[in-house]
């Protein structure tokens, strides 16, 4: 359509943040495959209620899948911790959410109502809402009408509170956090809570696990009970 051509070619060579979705309306993706969103949208803590199935992942996809649900389904201090390493675009988010749709769909074998709670944490605020639409994505098309699911952005403009989401909450939730919402200030601040947190996660996944060695994720990860070389005292998972 030359219509859309000339109109994505004149957008694209614009830096501002708020033509970012009308690239990806061009390129006919979904909204979440924006690099950006604008910036005074603010994320909200939201229900997502199921409606219908999603297309399968793809073998290599699935094989993946299928060892991180091993992971949830019978703890090993052994497989406790793991990567996933795909080509970027190769649908890592989609497998790992999927994976944990699953998961909970199941039941949640392997783990005690107490550790209902999953913590995804990404570098940037671009990818906390695509991880965040992603999970709305996932869930709405394949989670269970009974069991529905607890999205808590915790980044950018939106509350942050984790005692009152450790609370005020029932069933399954995930918190989509920023690392800079979670940073040295935040941790000394809410040592106790963030350390509860990470006991009464199933699982906690870095989006970006090549910098988990950076000092603000180590110092994440310690508030959160990981240890070098050690499982978590709690059986939480590190992904």
């Amino acid at each position: 359509d030359l219509k859309k051509l000339v109109s994505f070619f004149k957008i694209l060579g614009t830096g501002k943040k708020r033509y970012y979705e009308e690239i990806a309306i061009c390129l006919q993706l979904p909204s979440s495959c924006a690099a950006s969103v604008p910036s005074e949208q603010k994320p909200e803590k939201i229900t997502v209620r199921p409606i219908e199935s999603l297309n399968p992942l793809y073998d290599f996809q699935s094989e993946i899948s299928q060892k991180i649900y091993q992971m949830l389904e019978k703890y090993d201090p052994a497989k406790s911790k793991a990567i996933v390493a795909l080509p970027t675009g190769s649908g890592k988010t989609r497998l790992v959410v999927e994976t944990l749709a699953d998961w909970i769909n199941s039941g949640k074998p392997g783990v005690s109502e107490y550790k209902r709670f999953i913590l995804w944490v990404v570098e940037r605020q671009e990818l906390c809402w695509q991880a965040y639409n992603e999970f709305q994505n996932v869930f709405t098309n394949k989670g269970k009408s009974s069991s529905p699911l607890e999205l808590y952005p915790y980044w950018g403009t939106a509350g942050k509170n984790i005692r009152d989401i450790l609370d005020s909450t029932e069933g399954d939730v995930v918190i989509v956090a920023s690392k800079d919402s979670l940073d040295k200030k935040a941790i000394n601040e809410n040592r106790a809570t963030i350390k509860e947190l990470g006991k009464r996660c199933s699982i906690v996944i870095l989006d970006e696990a090549h910098r988990a060695t950076a000092p603000g994720y180590v110092r994440l990860l310690n508030a959160l009970g990981f240890r070098k070389g050690q499982e978590h005292a709690e059986r939480t998972i590190l992904l």
